[in-house]
């Protein structure tokens, strides 16, 4: 799965998985000077999750998806 943000100018941010419980699956770093970020979800279970930017510590977008 690729995750694109709109801004290559991100200094402190990360991508947060959850899934449908709000349990944390995952945080990935955001690569510095990117527009995007690519999440191997080939082992995560079958299921809802919900997929945040995070920038500086603020929730920039969340995107509900599912994993088959």
């Amino acid at each position: 799965m690729t995750i694109d943000h709109k801004t290559s100018e991100i200094h402190n941010g990360y991508i947060r998985v959850m899934n449908s419980m709000g349990t944390v699956s995952n945080n990935y770093i955001i690569v510095a000077n990117s527009t995007s970020q690519t999440i191997d979800v080939n082992n995560y279970q079958t299921g809802n999750y919900s997929i945040s930017l995070i920038i500086n510590g603020v929730i920039s977008d969340t995107k509900q998806v599912v994993i088959q």
